[in-house]
């Protein structure tokens, strides 16, 4: 930085590269390129330079070198700014509120939003939404001020320190396939993956969730949740083995943000009170005419164009979060996590009835 160049680092077995407020991943294929754009290359030999031609012995040995040079392991699991960048600046949440500066290589952001942060930016058709969604429920207001929180954190990459994820249950027509289409609208593209829980254990699989702030599995299956060793760690932000096609494994911490939904609760294998206290389940109760709705890609179109709006209302969220220390879970939480104890207990216990006879 300084010469003209973008910084490059090396971390979590891959090249990146910072330009417009953000960290971008570089592939080592790009890298090598760089260097084969170098046609001839020049060395003084005394009063003359004598030229050899480059190749790939060449390429290789300065991509090492480079890989050497660049090498910042732990670059993105050290101390983060909580926030996350816009075209304007990048914005920051604390306590205190949210404030804007300009973008530096130091906030070490993979992601930026395309648009600007406004501060007066408003989402009443969101909010409506959301009224709707939730109108048949008691806690509908907890409901709300805990998404408005989790979405947050999850933008800002800190819903792993608060060691949750959502499961939305709810058959049809109900809003929950809409909600979740708008969320992940919200965050860039590169943002997002999508892994199941029962994978997280998978090194070859797990890798995706490097540099991701949110996670959703849409329609995960009901059937039974096994080996959750794996989705307790990367829930909590424990450091976990990735490894990428071809690639050496790396070390990293997993900061995503996790949503699932399902018509139904799945069942699990682990009744531990260690697995159910990383979920909090939010049940969908409203039901909508299809007939008179409006079809879910046009709302989730109209959602999104508040965007901006919406991403006052989460950060907002993240302040809230912020000042209270803990996510305001409502309280049909409890509830639910009780029903899908029973639930997973009396399917486990009717399978072994059947195996004993």
């Amino acid at each position: 930085e300084g010469d003209g160049h973008a910084p490059l680092i090396w971390d979590e077995s891959t090249f990146w590269v910072y330009k417009d407020g953000y960290w971008s991943p570089f592939s080592d294929n790009m890298v090598k390129k760089v260097v084969a754009r170098i046609n001839r290359w020049a060395v003084p030999m005394s009063d003359r330079q004598e030229n050899f031609s480059v190749n790939d012995g060449f390429v290789r040995s300065v991509y090492n070198v480079v890989k050497v040079e660049a090498d910042s392991k732990g670059f993105f699991s050290g101390e983060i700014p909580v926030g996350i960048g816009f075209r304007n600046g990048f914005v920051q949440v604390s306590d205190r509120g949210i404030h804007i500066s300009e973008h530096k290589a130091e906030n070490r952001q993979r992601h930026a939003h395309d648009f600007d942060w406004d501060p007066n930016a408003e989402c009443p058709r969101w909010l409506q939404f959301l009224e709707e969604v939730f109108a048949r429920d008691d806690d509908k207001e907890e409901k709300k001020r805990f998404l408005a929180q989790f979405l947050g954190a999850t933008l800002t990459g800190q819903a792993a320190v608060h060691n949750r994820a959502v499961l939305l249950i709810g058959v049809g027509a109900n809003g929950k396939s809409v909600l979740c289409d708008v969320v992940e609208g919200l965050f860039p593209p590169k943002a997002v993956s999508s892994i199941p829980p029962h994978v997280m254990s998978n090194p070859n699989r797990v890798h995706v969730l490097s540099g991701a702030l949110l996670n959703i599995v849409t329609d995960i299956p009901t059937k039974e949740l096994k080996d959750a060793g794996g989705f307790k760690q990367v829930i909590s932000g424990d450091p976990i083995e990735g490894r990428r096609l071809y690639e050496n494994p790396f070390r990293f911490r997993p900061v995503a943000g996790h949503i699932f939904s399902a018509n139904e609760l799945p069942l699990a294998h682990d009744h531990s009170t260690g697995f159910f206290r990383r979920w909090v389940v939010m049940d969908f109760n409203s039901r909508f005419d299809p007939s008179v709705a409006i079809p879910r890609d046009e709302l989730v179109a109209s959602l999104l164009n508040e965007r901006p709006g919406i991403m006052r209302w989460a950060l907002e969220g993240a302040v809230d979060l912020m000042t209270v220390k803990g996510l305001f879970v409502p309280s049909s939480h409890e509830r639910n996590i009780e029903g899908w104890k029973r639930h997973s207990n009396q399917v486990q216990a009717y399978k072994a009835d059947m195996i004993l006879e």
